[in-house]
């Protein structure tokens, strides 16, 4: 799951510097990690307890990332089809 968080992440920080190229697959691996975390998917070495914690803190700033990434100057930013 930090894997999928950490290119999410990197994806978004891509296009918050105008560069639209790995929008798409950020936007997958964002998606996954979410659909992971809200199932309540807690990796296996994590305790209940810290598990909690970190989806408090990091799933906001999953939407967060996942926001800027599908917003106008993202979207303007990615390349036209054709």
């Amino acid at each position: 799951m930090r894997v999928l968080i950490g290119l999410m992440s990197a994806g978004a920080d891509q296009a918050k510097r105008k560069n639209p190229k790995f929008i798409e697959q950020s936007l997958k691996y964002g998606s996954r990690a979410i659909e992971l975390m809200e199932a309540d998917k807690k990796p296996a070495n994590v305790d209940d307890a810290d598990w909690k914690k970190y989806k408090t803190e990091v799933l906001p700033e999953l939407y967060q990332s996942m926001g800027f990434s599908i917003s106008p100057p993202a979207i303007a930013s990615r390349p036209k089809p054709g």
